[in-house]
């Protein structure tokens, strides 16, 4: 018994002693600018249309939105082929003025507006159907070109 005691402090203080030269390794996955660590999907879409109403407010609360702020542009498209359509369309027809206010507002950001018109489908803001603002800061901003 003494033994296995004297085995096992010895092993105890060896990890002890050893424990400060290991380091701890950090499992967190950091995004760099422009990387996209959640994805765009249909309930995304819809979430965001049900509150466009508060799209400009949450675009604002950022401390800045310029050519280092991550924006995302997001085609409605393929995330309509993974949804319900007619629900899409009834947030669209209920949110109508909402929409409109926030393609107005746009205006506030010129760099959310270059990012729309160099995309190769040179986008307006007339495409826009949505934005959010992700819990890390990137903007993601719903088009549709078929409006």
């Amino acid at each position: 018994m003494r033994r296995h005691t004297a085995l096992l402090a010895g092993a105890l203080a060896l990890a002890v002693a050893t424990a400060p030269q290991l380091g701890a390794q950090d499992t967190t996955q950091k995004s760099s600018p422009g990387e996209v660590m959640a994805m765009p999907n249909f309930g995304s879409l819809i979430a965001s249309l049900n509150a466009s109403d508060q799209a400009l407010t949450k675009l604002r609360a950022l401390p800045v939105v310029d050519s280092t702020t991550s924006i995302v542009l997001v085609d409605v498209e393929p995330l309509l082929a993974s949804g319900d359509k007619a629900a899409y369309d009834q947030a669209l027809e209920t949110k109508t003025s909402d929409i409109a206010a926030l393609r107005t507002g746009l205006g506030e950001f010129p760099a959310v507006v270059t990012k729309l018109e160099s995309d190769p489908k040179a986008l307006t803001t007339a495409d826009v159907v949505a934005l959010d603002v992700t819990p890390d800061g990137e903007v993601w901003v719903y088009f549709h070109r078929a409006m």
